[in-house]
């Protein structure tokens, strides 16, 4: 074996999480023929893949070493400016879309040749675009479909139709056994896809219980495939299918650096390659790397197609504007409008994408892709149980064996509260494809309803696995890890899912809600303090986190903070006198009274004192004890404070920040709080003879 295809067998497959990876396609000269870069050269730096770990409690892979808080921390500057928009690039870099008769010509010509290779999805997803595009008929033109077949011998033809039959019946291995001695190139990728498509299935068959954190499986030919692979393009094969092969399996080695150079080259090569721009979808990790490509890919019209994935892909709000573009070209394409309801989905607008997928399986009552991705938004739809089962039912009768069918039965047994039941269906999905990404995050919150918290991380880890942009899986094992009350991984887990989402509410409550259990008083402050306009910005109230945000200003000794967190939570009739309507109105009324019982205003602690009378026990109580202490004022404005209480505040508040509303201002017996002083009134030495008048 040659040095260079000496390489470490990382099956990972799957996208770099959070690393940035400069792109390099420069190239070298050798016997007069250019060969890039990742034929010649080995990567030297892995994958930063998070894998799973051994054991239930393993440390997150960045992890390894100390847990301090700078790892940990989440004090993250998103930006939500347009500088970070896809919609820049597509201005700037994308030509308009050519006249329909024009796309339709070169969407035919390259669904031909992917058709004659055995790339049936790129056929497909070529062929239903084609088919979407309308034009007048004397606009159309005859498309010659046999210029495919140029560098086929007439001694291979026969040879080769014989094992792309093979092909099509799913025998791999013969079909590459039965073009060994063909040289076409077409012949030589359809023997090479075989035999990758082979060990494919051998990795599968021979795989180890999924759920259990053991070695993956890798691909027995990858290592012979990629060694015949190098020496076609060493001696000048610039073939775009042979590209796309070599970037599989560069992929596949965990060299996703020169796999992406491999995709540059694909689609550079023949850009309607569609499965090429799905590959260089897969890995890039954020909208910086996907700007990037911009300067190596050829500007082409499909580039319209592609930011709208990477947009989709990445959780973009901008992908719902861009499919809806796209839609209005395309207006029959199934691929757009179901994308274009996941792009709904993403954002929340459950109605929206519920509409946009019911008009589509109107028209394609027989269309099983993304049925599962419907499935959800009826799920998280609590009046949409009807509907569900009536989907549930249909998608039986069309392909009881899919794995869309499947997931689609474990979200309506789910529904019902059969969550074995749907655990069952998710499992039978995996069984059918175990890097269905869907499934695993599903069967990972199934097992979290029934408790089952180490299923549900292996669960979850398995769908990192697949993609690492899935922010439900990073969620999910925030989650599972928060249940086991192990909050630094809570906290590591959540942060990751935050990064994939920052404009989700939820991400920055679950980050917010686990930093507070933790006492990180300062950060939870600040993921509250970027939850709340997010809520205003939706149009959902922001009441729970206003409250929980006065609370903390409160534990933090930012009183006047506090009190404007707890005056917007008072709301007020016609009159003026205060609603209760939730315990936070209280809960604000208790904070109100003291505070401006320590400012002395007399008239707004009787409004909010009297407030608290009409509530119970415990609000009773402290009204009475703050209203007395009003009735003891002078006419001098005294507040009736002892000094000794007075430097007791300050000592104990310079002990450790709250200490004295922790004792004294927290117990529902004694709900008293008296005013602040500066540290300078009380003198060091003073410090004993306080706590020495407490003994007594």
């Amino acid at each position: 074996m040659d040095s260079d295809d000496d390489v470490s067998m990382n099956m990972s497959g799957n996208v770099s999480g959070m690393m940035e990876e400069s792109m390099n396609t420069s190239s070298v000269v050798m016997d007069g023929s250019t060969i890039p870069n990742y034929v010649m050269q080995e990567s030297s730096v892995p994958s930063n893949h998070d894998s799973p770990t051994s054991g239930l409690i393993a440390r997150p892979p960045h992890l390894e070493g100390s847990l301090d808080n700078s790892v940990l921390d989440t004090s993250i500057a998103f930006s939500f400016g347009p500088n970070n928009s896809f919609q820049d690039v597509l201005e700037l870099t994308i030509p308009a879309l050519p006249p329909p008769s024009m796309q339709h010509d070169q969407l035919l010509r390259v669904a031909y040749k992917c058709q004659r290779r055995g790339l049936t999805q790129t056929t497909k997803w070529l062929l239903e675009l084609a088919s979407s595009l309308h034009f007048l008929p004397e606009d159309s033109v005859e498309v010659p479909i046999n210029n495919d077949m140029d560098d086929l011998p007439t001694v291979e033809l026969v040879q080769y139709m014989l094992a792309k039959t093979y092909f099509d019946m799913n025998e791999f291995q013969r079909a590459a056994h039965a073009l060994k001695e063909c040289t076409s190139t077409c012949s030589i990728f359809l023997r090479l896809y075989s035999k990758y498509l082979a060990g494919e299935r051998l990795r599968e068959e021979e795989e180890p219980d999924p759920l259990k954190d053991q070695k993956r499986n890798v691909n027995p030919e990858l290592t012979a495939i990629r060694k015949e692979l190098k020496s076609l393009i060493v001696s000048g094969c610039r073939d775009p299918f042979i590209l796309y092969l070599m970037g599989l399996v560069m992929r596949d080695l965990g060299l996703e650096l020169k796999a992406k150079e491999a995709f540059i080259e694909t689609v550079s090569a023949e850009p309607l390659l569609w499965c090429g721009w799905v590959e260089l979808t897969n890995l890039c990790s954020n909208k910086s790397q996907v700007n990037d490509l911009c300067s190596v890919v050829p500007v082409h019209w499909v580039r319209h197609h592609f930011h709208a994935l990477a947009a989709l892909e990445l959780y973009a709000p901008e992908a719902v504007s861009m499919f809806e573009i796209l839609c209005a070209s395309y207006p029959t394409s199934a691929w757009l409008a179901s994308n274009c309801a996941l792009a709904r989905y993403n954002i929340r607008d459950y109605e929206v994408a519920d509409e946009v997928f019911t008009q589509l399986r109107e028209k394609e009552p027989y269309r099983l892709e993304s049925v599962d991705a419907y499935s959800n938004i009826l799920y998280v739809q609590e009046s949409k149980e009807t509907q569900l089962s009536q989907l549930a039912r249909d998608v039986i009768k069309v392909d009881k064996y899919r794995v869309e069918t499947c997931c689609v039965l474990g979200n309506y047994y789910s529904c019902k509260g059969a969550h074995e039941k749907a655990i069952v269906y998710f499992q039978r999905a995996l069984q059918l494809n175990r890097k269905y990404l869907s499934a695993w995050t599903l069967l990972g919150h199934e097992y979290l309803e029934v408790k089952n918290t180490k299923a549900a991380v292996a669960a979850y880890r398995r769908a990192v696995d697949v993609n690492q942009r899935d922010y439900r899986a990073w969620y999910g094992l925030g989650q599972a890890y928060e249940l086991m009350h192990l909050s630094l991984f809570s906290i590591y887990y959540f942060k990751r899912a935050l990064q994939l989402r920052p404009y989700d509410t939820r991400m920055w409550e679950a980050v917010g809600s686990v930093l507070q259990s933790h006492k990180r008083y300062d950060e939870a402050i600040r993921c509250f303090e970027n939850l709340k306009p997010l809520q205003e910005g939706e149009g959902v109230s922001s009441r729970n986190v206003v409250s929980t945000l006065a609370y903390l200003y409160k534990l933090t000794q930012q009183r006047e903070k506090a009190r404007k967190c707890y005056e917007s939570l008072i709301e007020r009739d016609e009159s003026g006198k205060i609603l209760v309507s939730d315990p936070i109105t209280l809960d604000a009324c208790l904070f109100l009274s003291t505070y401006f019982l320590e400012k002395g205003d007399a008239g707004q602690v009787n409004i909010y004192a009297n407030t608290l009378m009409s509530a119970g026990e415990k609000y009773t109580h402290h009204a009475r004890h703050v209203l007395e202490q009003l009735e003891r004022r002078g006419s001098d404005g005294e507040r009736g404070v002892s000094p000794q209480a007075t430097r007791l505040r300050s000592v104990l508040n310079r002990m450790s920040p709250g200490l004295f509303d922790s004792i004294f201002y927290d117990q529902e017996e004694e709900e008293y709080e008296p005013h602040d002083v500066d540290e300078s009134d009380v003198n060091d030495e003073d410090d004993n003879d306080i706590l020495l008048d407490l003994s007594d």
